[in-house]
């Protein structure tokens, strides 16, 4: 497991035991951000020092520093094929009337190379991760949306119009059919993947359908993800809880709800 923290250092643990294997020093400023590529063997590292950091996960050396954002980055995610990576930045605006144009970059993972800048959020970007197939990019931000692009053209396909504050985390399921949300509104929301409908505004982007919304924690929701066989959501919030939801029935999963 890598862990990334305010003390600027990344940590490898042993998963079967909660060893510390080592810790990686490097950044100048708080790690937001970390993930492995699909191999294991590298790591991305995000900073508050505007930099994504490449690391080789045996040895901890820096393969590779890339540069770009304006502002310190809050999210990373690696394409199911490894060969591309995504990270999140911005900076917070009271009122979501700026376009915020370097937010979110896609890089080469060999290079280093900046790909693309995908533009669409109006306030910093907090959460993203590719589809299973790695044909698509979610993101999320404090505009209140999420976002969908395609991960090869960067254009965006449809914004998920629905959640009343910040959205925190972003998560695939595991067949690409649905996209679940965690927002600071203090809710889980699920999302069609596939289907968008014409915008109520014809200058933005699809609107894309909510399936269900889901209710239970007292605080905002930080994090989300699904388990590899799909049946399960996990959330993390401010109200010191973990919960665990059935992915088919979007109901909490009271017998093994973990606090």
């Amino acid at each position: 497991i890598v862990s990334g923290s305010w003390d600027k250092c990344r940590k490898i643990w042993d998963a079967a035991s909660g060893a510390e294997l080592a810790k990686i020093a490097g950044h100048r400023a708080a790690v937001n951000a970390v993930a492995y590529s699909p191999d294991g063997m590298r790591i991305v590292s995000g900073s508050w020092d505007k930099t994504l950091k490449v690391w080789d996960a045996a040895s901890g050396k820096r393969l590779a520093t890339l540069s770009g954002h304006k502002d310190g980055v809050n999210a990373v995610a690696c394409s199911p094929d490894g060969t591309r990576i995504v990270s999140a930045s911005g900076t917070y605006w009271e009122h979501h009337f700026r376009e915020e144009d370097e937010a979110l970059m896609v890089w080469d993972a060999s290079s280093g190379k900046k790909l693309a800048s995908l533009t669409g959020h109006r306030n910093v970007v907090r959460a993203v991760a590719y589809s299973p197939d790695g044909s698509r990019i979610i993101s999320g931000s404090d505009d209140w949306t999420v976002r969908v692009w395609d991960a090869a053209s960067g254009t965006e396909l449809a914004a998920f119009l629905g959640h009343k504050d910040a959205v925190r985390g972003v998560a695939y399921f595991p067949d690409g059919r649905r996209i679940v949300s965690g927002s600071y509104d203090n809710t889980l929301k699920v999302w069609d993947a596939n289907t968008f409908t014409e915008s109520r505004t014809f200058h933005h982007a699809p609107d894309g359908v909510e399936l269900a919304t889901l209710n239970g924690h007292t605080d905002g929701v930080y994090a989300v993800a699904c388990s590899p066989d799909g049946s399960r959501i996990v959330s993390g919030s401010g109200d010191r809880t973990l919960r665990l939801w059935d992915a088919q029935t979007l109901e909490p999963c009271e017998a093994c709800r973990a606090r």
